[in-house]
Order: C-alpha cells, then sequence, then structure tokens
C-alpha cells in the first residue's frame, strides 16, 4: 500500500466511528424485521464510509504524497466490479449451496457455507456503488456493467442511500427500508425472511 491507500484505509475506519456516533445499526434478534433492518443499516454504514473516504482522497489529489488518486480509485473499482460479474465468484456458490440444501435439507451447512459469499457480494456492490457516485468516470462505466446482482431492486437500494446521505439525517429509521432490502435480497440471492408465529421463516426462490 502507498501512503494515499493507507491514509484511505484509516479514514474509512474513522469514518464508521463517526457512524457509531449518528446512528443506530439494530441489532439481530432472531426476526426477519431485524435481520433485515441489521443488514441495510450495515449497507449504508459501508457505503457511506467508502463514500466519505473517496471524496476526502479526491480533494487530497493535488498533493503528490498521496498519490494517483484517481487512479487507485479506479483500480480498486475494477477488482471489486470484476467480482461481482464473475459468476464464479459468489453466484454459482451460492446457487450450489441452495442446491445441495433442498437434497440434505441441512439449513445450518447451508447457511453457514452461503453467508460469507452473500456478505462479500453486498461489500463490493457498497463499495462500486460508492466509487460510481464519487467519479464521472467510473459513473459512466458502472452503467454499462451486467451482473445479476445489478438490477432495479439494487438502484432502488442504493437511491435510498443517497437520499440518507444527501439528507445528512442522524438516527435514521431503518426500518423505513424494509421493502427496498427484502427485495434486493430476494432478486440477488433469492432468498426471503418472514416472521410467522412459529419464529422466524425463510423461503428459497427460483436462484
Amino acid at each position: 500500500m502507498n501512503f494515499g491507500s493507507r491514509c484511505k484505509f484509516v479514514f474509512h475506519e474513522l469514518y464508521h466511528l463517526v457512524n457509531r456516533k449518528h446512528i443506530k445499526i439494530p441489532d439481530y434478534i432472531h426476526t426477519a424485521e431485524t435481520r433485515y433492518a441489521n443488514t441495510i443499516a450495515i449497507m449504508y454504514d459501508e457505503y457511506t464510509a467508502n463514500l466519505f473516504t473517496n471524496d476526502l482522497m479526491l480533494k487530497l489529489g493535488q498533493h503528490e504524497i498521496f498519490g494517483n488518486i484517481s487512479g487507485d480509485i479506479t483500480s480498486e473499482y475494477n477488482g471489486f466490479i470484476s467480482s461481482l460479474q464473475d459468476e464464479s465468484q459468489y453466484y454459482l456458490p451460492i446457487k450450489k449451496e441452495y442446491q445441495d440444501w433442498r437434497i440434505d435439507g441441512d439449513t445450518t451447512k447451508m447457511f453457514n457455507n452461503t453467508i460469507p459469499y452473500i456478505d462479500a457480494a453486498i461489500k463490493d456492490l457498497c463499495y462500486c456503488y460508492s466509487f460510481s457516485d464519487s467519479l464521472d468516470s467510473i459513473k459512466d462505466d458502472f452503467k454499462s456493467r451486467t451482473s445479476i446482482f445489478l438490477n432495479d431492486d439494487t438502484e432502488n437500494i442504493f437511491n435510498l442511500f443517497r437520499e440518507w446521505y444527501a439528507s445528512k439525517a442522524i438516527d435514521i429509521d431503518f426500518a423505513k427500508g424494509l421493502d427496498e432490502i427484502t427485495s434486493f435480497m430476494s432478486t440477488c440471492f433469492g432468498i426471503i425472511f418472514s416472521d410467522t408465529p412459529h419464529g422466524e421463516r425463510f423461503d428459497l426462490i427460483p436462484y
């Protein structure tokens, strides 16, 4: 890592601390609603931390000590977008775990094996959208990319993040994004969670 990359990493982590003072990430308490609220809050935290850091680093780009900021951001973006477009990275492993579950019915194994892929894909999306919202050159490229994870439901949830971020709102009620996160998880990962009298339930849809 060069000096600029190290600074970017530090600024990113510091902004997570700033977020902790202004937003409350809901705890997951074994209900579908809290699962979704926790997920959307974590996504917003990652998106805003990277967006803030990108913008700050671009402002510092005039100083040679930080290196080629635009070039470094573009390089990062290329790595994350390539993972989202390579079906062997996330989509096919998730699909295989679902197919195995339909045969063996081992729900614990399926969740344990699938969640790391879902988490990684979600973070890649947060980073790609933050890069796109920071540099016009990346925005133009991002619009031309195709992936199972890039769709109208994904765009809807990041449009919500943009609104929240632009409003400089604190104490965000993440439950207001439940419709967006439910549609996003269903479309991108083929899974729906719901609350029933007997507890939390999940359903897999064609993936």
